[in-house]
């Protein structure tokens, strides 16, 4: 909150209880904004296409014992506190064997 570095958040919303359990994963990828003068409003671009880039490539589909990711959709946002984030919307299938 408030920060002025890039960062990253991730959060999850709750799994299913079926044995083929679904979920998504939301990976936020904060950038601040450009500073071009006195308007901080434009977002950093570049940077935010190099990061989705990165994340993108280590989970656009992945694939293990019992789990997989998958990158559904990537979306930038302005979070209203002087930076923009791009929210990378992942789907998590996994297993329960419970």
């Amino acid at each position: 909150m408030n920060s002025q570095r890039e960062d990253v958040v991730l959060n999850a919303l709750p799994m299913n209880r079926e044995q083929l359990q679904r979920t998504v994963l939301n990976v936020n990828l904060h950038v601040p904004n450009l500073k071009l003068g006195t308007d901080t409003t434009q977002p950093n671009a570049k940077r935010l296409k190099e990061l989705t880039t990165i994340a993108s490539d280590l989970i656009e589909e992945v694939w293990g014992p019992g789990y997989q990711f998958n990158v559904q959709q990537d979306t930038v946002f302005p979070d209203g506190a002087g930076s923009h984030y791009v929210n990378i919307r992942v789907e998590f299938r996994a297993i329960n064997l419970n």
